[in-house]
Protein backbone atom coordinates (compact mmCIF):
# COMPACT_ATOMS: atom_id res chain seq x y z
CA UNK A 1 0.00 0.00 0.00
CA UNK A 2 0.70 3.60 -0.54
CA UNK A 3 0.29 7.00 0.82
CA UNK A 4 -1.70 9.31 -1.57
CA UNK A 5 -0.46 12.35 -0.09
CA UNK A 6 3.25 11.59 0.17
CA UNK A 7 2.81 10.84 -3.65
CA UNK A 8 0.75 13.49 -4.02
CA UNK A 9 1.96 16.36 -1.81
CA UNK A 10 0.12 18.52 -3.91
CA UNK A 11 -3.31 17.56 -2.88
CA UNK A 12 -2.88 18.92 1.14
CA UNK A 13 -3.27 22.35 -0.60
CA UNK A 14 0.14 23.52 0.92
CA UNK A 15 -2.94 23.56 4.83
CA UNK A 16 -2.19 19.73 5.83
CA UNK A 17 -3.91 19.89 9.31
CA UNK A 18 -6.81 21.55 7.61
CA UNK A 19 -6.97 19.69 4.54
CA UNK A 20 -6.31 15.84 6.36
CA UNK A 21 -9.00 17.15 9.04
CA UNK A 22 -11.77 17.45 6.18
CA UNK A 23 -11.02 14.26 4.84
CA UNK A 24 -11.22 12.57 8.11
CA UNK A 25 -14.33 14.15 8.58
CA UNK A 26 -16.03 13.32 5.30
CA UNK A 27 -15.44 9.68 6.28
CA UNK A 28 -16.94 10.06 9.52
CA UNK A 29 -14.46 10.48 12.20
CA UNK A 30 -15.09 13.22 14.60
CA UNK A 31 -12.94 16.41 14.42
CA UNK A 32 -13.44 19.75 16.10
CA UNK A 33 -15.53 22.61 14.31
CA UNK A 34 -13.45 24.49 12.28
CA UNK A 35 -13.73 27.92 10.90
CA UNK A 36 -13.47 29.68 7.23
CA UNK A 37 -11.78 32.95 8.32
CA UNK A 38 -10.75 34.21 11.87
CA UNK A 39 -13.09 36.57 11.47
CA UNK A 40 -15.67 33.78 11.82
CA UNK A 41 -13.90 31.91 14.87
CA UNK A 42 -13.78 35.71 16.15
CA UNK A 43 -17.47 36.16 16.03
CA UNK A 44 -17.99 32.35 17.63
CA UNK A 45 -17.35 32.89 21.27
CA UNK A 46 -15.68 29.89 21.69
CA UNK A 47 -12.18 29.44 22.50
CA UNK A 48 -10.08 28.79 19.09
CA UNK A 49 -6.44 27.66 18.28
CA UNK A 50 -5.24 29.34 15.50
CA UNK A 51 -3.15 26.14 13.62
CA UNK A 52 -0.08 26.88 12.31
CA UNK A 53 -0.32 25.20 8.71
CA UNK A 54 2.78 24.51 6.59
CA UNK A 55 3.41 22.53 3.44
CA UNK A 56 6.18 20.33 5.40
CA UNK A 57 4.05 19.69 8.40
CA UNK A 58 2.80 15.92 7.28
CA UNK A 59 6.23 14.37 6.78
CA UNK A 60 8.09 16.66 7.75
CA UNK A 61 9.45 17.89 11.40
CA UNK A 62 6.97 18.53 14.20
CA UNK A 63 6.96 21.60 16.58
CA UNK A 64 8.50 23.96 14.02
CA UNK A 65 5.58 26.69 14.53
CA UNK A 66 3.27 27.45 17.35
CA UNK A 67 -0.73 26.85 17.61
CA UNK A 68 -1.80 30.35 19.37
CA UNK A 69 -4.79 29.88 21.66
CA UNK A 70 -7.43 32.58 21.25
CA UNK A 71 -9.84 33.61 23.72
CA UNK A 72 -13.67 34.68 23.51
CA UNK A 73 -13.45 38.53 23.27
CA UNK A 74 -9.48 38.68 22.32
CA UNK A 75 -8.84 40.58 19.78
CA UNK A 76 -6.31 39.71 16.89
CA UNK A 77 -5.81 39.89 13.07
CA UNK A 78 -3.81 36.97 10.73
CA UNK A 79 -0.43 39.47 10.70
CA UNK A 80 -0.62 39.72 14.42
CA UNK A 81 -0.93 35.74 14.70
CA UNK A 82 2.17 35.32 11.80
CA UNK A 83 4.31 37.86 13.51
CA UNK A 84 4.03 35.66 16.63
CA UNK A 85 5.07 32.83 15.56
CA UNK A 86 7.61 33.02 13.19
CA UNK A 87 8.94 35.25 16.01
CA UNK A 88 11.43 37.04 13.43
CA UNK A 89 13.07 39.59 16.02
CA UNK A 90 14.49 36.39 17.70
CA UNK A 91 17.52 35.31 15.76
CA UNK A 92 17.27 31.78 17.54
CA UNK A 93 13.92 30.71 17.28
CA UNK A 94 12.66 27.54 15.67
CA UNK A 95 11.71 29.20 12.79
CA UNK A 96 14.96 30.69 11.63
CA UNK A 97 17.26 27.83 13.05
CA UNK A 98 15.10 25.35 10.90
CA UNK A 99 15.32 27.37 7.84
CA UNK A 100 19.24 27.42 8.69
CA UNK A 101 19.68 23.68 8.77
CA UNK A 102 17.49 23.23 5.73
CA UNK A 103 19.41 25.45 3.75
CA UNK A 104 15.76 27.60 2.52
CA UNK A 105 15.26 30.87 2.42
CA UNK A 106 13.64 32.31 5.22
CA UNK A 107 10.93 34.41 3.35
CA UNK A 108 10.16 31.79 1.07
CA UNK A 109 9.40 29.56 4.10
CA UNK A 110 7.16 32.57 5.48
CA UNK A 111 5.18 33.12 2.08
CA UNK A 112 4.16 29.56 2.52
CA UNK A 113 2.90 29.66 6.28
CA UNK A 114 -0.80 30.02 6.99
CA UNK A 115 -3.61 29.21 9.43
CA UNK A 116 -6.60 27.27 10.11
CA UNK A 117 -8.87 27.86 12.67
CA UNK A 118 -10.27 25.14 15.32
CA UNK A 119 -12.57 25.57 17.84
CA UNK A 120 -10.34 24.27 21.13
CA UNK A 121 -12.06 21.37 23.01
CA UNK A 122 -11.62 20.59 26.17
CA UNK A 123 -10.75 17.65 27.43
CA UNK A 124 -7.61 15.26 27.34
CA UNK A 125 -5.05 15.24 24.69
CA UNK A 126 -3.82 12.18 23.53
CA UNK A 127 -1.36 10.60 21.26
CA UNK A 128 -1.34 7.56 19.41
CA UNK A 129 1.02 5.29 17.47
CA UNK A 130 0.89 2.01 16.59
CA UNK A 131 4.18 0.35 16.98
CA UNK A 132 6.38 0.06 14.17
CA UNK A 133 7.86 -3.85 14.60
CA UNK A 134 5.20 -5.35 17.04
CA UNK A 135 2.11 -6.15 15.49
CA UNK A 136 -0.93 -5.42 17.68
CA UNK A 137 1.44 -2.95 19.70
CA UNK A 138 0.69 0.69 20.34
CA UNK A 139 1.87 3.57 22.12
CA UNK A 140 -0.47 6.10 23.57
CA UNK A 141 0.68 9.25 25.17
CA UNK A 142 -1.57 11.24 27.17
CA UNK A 143 -0.49 15.32 28.35
CA UNK A 144 -1.80 17.20 31.25
CA UNK A 145 -1.31 18.09 34.83
CA UNK A 146 -0.97 14.73 35.04
CA UNK A 147 0.71 13.05 32.43
CA UNK A 148 0.67 8.91 31.43
CA UNK A 149 2.18 6.70 29.29
CA UNK A 150 0.72 3.34 28.31
CA UNK A 151 1.80 0.66 26.40
CA UNK A 152 -0.85 -1.67 25.09
CA UNK A 153 0.56 -4.72 23.75
CA UNK A 154 -1.82 -6.95 22.29
CA UNK A 155 -4.55 -6.89 25.29
CA UNK A 156 -2.22 -6.33 28.14
CA UNK A 157 -1.74 -2.84 29.64
CA UNK A 158 1.49 -1.33 30.44
CA UNK A 159 0.53 1.99 32.18
CA UNK A 160 3.32 4.98 33.62
CA UNK A 161 1.00 7.67 35.25
CA UNK A 162 2.03 10.45 37.50
CA UNK A 163 0.31 9.82 40.00
CA UNK A 164 -2.95 8.63 38.82
CA UNK A 165 -4.61 6.28 36.65
CA UNK A 166 -7.60 7.49 35.88
CA UNK A 167 -6.97 7.75 32.13
CA UNK A 168 -8.00 3.98 31.68
CA UNK A 169 -11.80 5.41 32.53
CA UNK A 170 -11.74 6.55 28.22
CA UNK A 171 -10.95 2.75 27.71
CA UNK A 172 -7.97 2.34 25.72
CA UNK A 173 -9.63 -0.14 23.21
CA UNK A 174 -11.88 3.17 21.84
CA UNK A 175 -8.79 4.70 21.23
CA UNK A 176 -7.14 2.36 19.58
CA UNK A 177 -10.78 1.28 17.19
CA UNK A 178 -9.82 5.31 16.72
CA UNK A 179 -6.40 5.06 15.52
CA UNK A 180 -7.12 2.08 13.06
CA UNK A 181 -10.46 3.66 11.88
CA UNK A 182 -8.09 6.41 10.87
CA UNK A 183 -5.54 4.30 9.38
CA UNK A 184 -7.27 2.09 7.27
CA UNK A 185 -8.82 5.02 5.12
CA UNK A 186 -7.82 4.98 1.68
CA UNK A 187 -5.46 7.50 1.36
CA UNK A 188 -3.07 6.21 4.01
CA UNK A 189 -1.16 3.16 4.13
CA UNK A 190 -2.56 0.56 7.04
CA UNK A 191 1.14 -0.98 7.11
CA UNK A 192 2.58 2.87 8.22
CA UNK A 193 2.55 3.62 11.89
CA UNK A 194 1.13 6.86 11.71
CA UNK A 195 1.08 9.54 14.53
CA UNK A 196 -2.67 10.26 15.17
CA UNK A 197 -3.37 13.37 17.41
CA UNK A 198 -6.57 13.51 19.73
CA UNK A 199 -8.36 15.63 22.38
CA UNK A 200 -11.03 13.17 24.40
CA UNK A 201 -13.64 15.04 25.81
CA UNK A 202 -17.03 13.83 27.11
CA UNK A 203 -16.39 10.11 26.37
CA UNK A 204 -15.94 11.23 22.35
CA UNK A 205 -12.66 11.01 20.75
CA UNK A 206 -11.61 13.92 18.24
CA UNK A 207 -9.38 13.91 15.57
CA UNK A 208 -6.89 16.79 15.58
CA UNK A 209 -3.71 15.66 13.01
CA UNK A 210 -2.08 13.02 11.84
CA UNK A 211 1.67 13.09 10.87
CA UNK A 212 4.20 10.83 9.34
CA UNK A 213 6.12 8.00 11.70
CA UNK A 214 7.99 5.13 10.52
CA UNK A 215 7.10 2.01 8.19
CA UNK A 216 6.21 -1.36 9.78
CA UNK A 217 8.77 -3.34 9.83
CA UNK A 218 7.95 -6.66 11.89
CA UNK A 219 10.69 -7.97 14.32
CA UNK A 220 12.06 -11.21 13.12
CA UNK A 221 12.60 -12.96 16.81
CA UNK A 222 12.34 -13.14 20.34
CA UNK A 223 14.86 -12.57 22.67
CA UNK A 224 14.13 -14.80 25.40
CA UNK A 225 17.33 -15.39 26.78
CA UNK A 226 19.21 -13.25 29.99
CA UNK A 227 21.64 -10.51 29.82
CA UNK A 228 24.94 -11.32 29.73
CA UNK A 229 27.54 -9.88 31.37
CA UNK A 230 28.27 -6.48 30.23
CA UNK A 231 24.10 -5.91 29.04
CA UNK A 232 21.87 -3.68 30.43
CA UNK A 233 18.30 -4.38 30.15
CA UNK A 234 16.22 -1.15 28.62
CA UNK A 235 13.71 -0.15 30.43
CA UNK A 236 11.41 0.49 27.19
CA UNK A 237 11.96 -0.11 23.26
CA UNK A 238 10.50 0.48 20.13
CA UNK A 239 12.13 -0.88 17.09
CA UNK A 240 13.77 -3.90 16.49
CA UNK A 241 17.48 -5.61 15.42
CA UNK A 242 18.33 -8.73 13.69
CA UNK A 243 18.65 -11.45 16.33
CA UNK A 244 23.02 -11.13 16.65
CA UNK A 245 21.94 -7.39 17.50
CA UNK A 246 23.85 -3.93 15.88
CA UNK A 247 26.77 -2.03 16.84
CA UNK A 248 26.09 1.78 16.50
CA UNK A 249 28.83 4.36 17.22
CA UNK A 250 27.11 6.44 18.73
CA UNK A 251 27.14 10.58 19.47
CA UNK A 252 27.89 11.66 22.63
CA UNK A 253 28.07 15.08 21.46
CA UNK A 254 27.70 17.10 18.43
CA UNK A 255 30.46 19.37 17.40
CA UNK A 256 28.42 21.11 14.79
CA UNK A 257 24.44 21.54 14.07
CA UNK A 258 24.81 19.60 10.72
CA UNK A 259 22.26 17.35 8.92
CA UNK A 260 23.56 14.24 8.34
CA UNK A 261 22.75 10.50 8.79
CA UNK A 262 24.03 8.78 11.89
CA UNK A 263 24.09 4.97 13.43
CA UNK A 264 23.41 6.79 17.26
CA UNK A 265 23.20 9.23 18.92
CA UNK A 266 22.61 10.64 22.59
CA UNK A 267 22.49 13.88 21.09
CA UNK A 268 22.92 16.32 23.56
CA UNK A 269 23.77 20.39 23.59
CA UNK A 270 22.19 20.84 20.52
CA UNK A 271 18.68 22.97 19.90
CA UNK A 272 15.47 21.18 19.83
CA UNK A 273 14.71 22.00 16.44
CA UNK A 274 18.41 20.23 15.19
CA UNK A 275 17.14 17.14 17.71
CA UNK A 276 13.82 17.05 15.87
CA UNK A 277 15.26 17.24 12.49
CA UNK A 278 18.04 14.40 13.43
CA UNK A 279 15.58 11.52 14.71
CA UNK A 280 14.35 10.55 11.37
CA UNK A 281 18.36 10.10 10.33
CA UNK A 282 19.41 8.39 13.64
CA UNK A 283 19.55 4.84 13.75
CA UNK A 284 19.72 4.66 17.54
CA UNK A 285 18.26 7.45 19.78
CA UNK A 286 18.47 7.10 23.64
CA UNK A 287 16.91 8.62 25.89
CA UNK A 288 17.76 8.79 29.64
CA UNK A 289 14.85 8.37 31.93
CA UNK A 290 13.92 10.86 34.10
CA UNK A 291 16.10 10.86 37.37
CA UNK A 292 13.51 9.75 40.63
CA UNK A 293 10.74 9.66 37.72
CA UNK A 294 9.01 7.48 35.55
CA UNK A 295 8.07 7.35 31.90
CA UNK A 296 4.64 9.84 31.85
CA UNK A 297 7.89 11.51 32.90
CA UNK A 298 10.15 11.05 30.25
CA UNK A 299 7.60 10.72 27.79
CA UNK A 300 5.57 13.82 28.12
CA UNK A 301 6.68 17.16 25.38
CA UNK A 302 6.50 16.71 21.56
CA UNK A 303 10.03 16.20 21.28
CA UNK A 304 10.12 13.36 24.20
CA UNK A 305 7.26 11.80 21.56
CA UNK A 306 9.46 12.37 18.64
CA UNK A 307 12.16 11.30 20.11
CA UNK A 308 10.78 7.93 20.70
CA UNK A 309 8.88 7.43 17.63
CA UNK A 310 11.17 8.98 14.96
CA UNK A 311 13.97 7.25 14.99
CA UNK A 312 14.83 3.47 13.87
CA UNK A 313 15.13 2.04 16.62
CA UNK A 314 14.56 4.15 20.02
CA UNK A 315 15.67 2.33 24.02
CA UNK A 316 14.92 4.31 27.60
CA UNK A 317 17.16 3.57 30.19
CA UNK A 318 17.18 4.76 33.78
CA UNK A 319 19.69 6.64 34.91
CA UNK A 320 21.75 4.12 36.95
CA UNK A 321 22.22 1.89 33.92
CA UNK A 322 23.12 5.29 31.88
CA UNK A 323 25.82 6.11 34.41
CA UNK A 324 27.28 2.76 34.23
CA UNK A 325 26.71 2.38 30.55
CA UNK A 326 28.84 6.46 30.21
CA UNK A 327 29.99 7.66 33.45
CA UNK A 328 29.51 11.14 34.14
CA UNK A 329 33.54 12.08 33.91
CA UNK A 330 33.84 10.29 30.45
CA UNK A 331 31.11 12.53 29.64
CA UNK A 332 32.62 15.69 30.60
CA UNK A 333 36.10 14.70 29.36
CA UNK A 334 34.08 13.78 25.83
CA UNK A 335 32.23 17.34 26.10
CA UNK A 336 35.76 18.96 26.79
CA UNK A 337 37.30 17.15 23.80
CA UNK A 338 34.74 18.13 21.85
CA UNK A 339 35.25 21.95 22.01
CA UNK A 340 38.84 20.98 21.54
CA UNK A 341 38.88 19.28 18.68
CA UNK A 342 35.49 21.02 16.96
CA UNK A 343 34.49 17.33 16.44
CA UNK A 344 31.52 14.92 17.16
CA UNK A 345 32.51 11.93 20.29
CA UNK A 346 31.51 9.04 19.98
CA UNK A 347 31.16 5.98 21.80
CA UNK A 348 30.37 2.14 20.44
CA UNK A 349 27.08 0.79 21.84
CA UNK A 350 25.68 -2.59 20.66
CA UNK A 351 21.84 -3.05 21.24
CA UNK A 352 19.92 -6.48 20.75
CA UNK A 353 16.24 -5.84 20.49
CA UNK A 354 13.23 -8.15 19.27
CA UNK A 355 10.78 -4.89 19.39
CA UNK A 356 9.85 -5.99 23.43
CA UNK A 357 13.01 -6.28 25.08
CA UNK A 358 16.18 -4.92 24.31
CA UNK A 359 20.19 -5.23 26.03
CA UNK A 360 22.98 -2.47 25.26
CA UNK A 361 26.02 -2.65 26.29
CA UNK A 362 29.49 -1.18 25.60
CA UNK A 363 31.63 -2.48 22.78
CA UNK A 364 34.61 -0.09 23.01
Amino acid sequence: MSDFYTENPEELKGKPKDTLAEYIQQNRILTPRRFATLEDALSSGVPIIARSEHPQDYDGASGILSSPVILPGQSTTEAKLMEQILNEKDKYSNFRIFCSLMKINEAKFASQVSFSFWEKIPGINSTLVADSTIRGRYHIFVKGMSPCYIEADNGNLRVFANGTTRYLDFAVQKLIDFYEKIRRQTNFDPNHSYIVEAQISKDQVYFLQIHRGRDFNRSKFDLERAPEQGEYETTLVRGSTIPEGKTFKTIICYAHEELKDVEGSIGTLTSLTFQELMYRRTGLQITQLVPGGSLSHTLRSHGDISKFLKPEVSVVLDSAKFAQLLPRLEYKELVEKKTRTGEDQHIQLHVVSDGRRAYISRTD
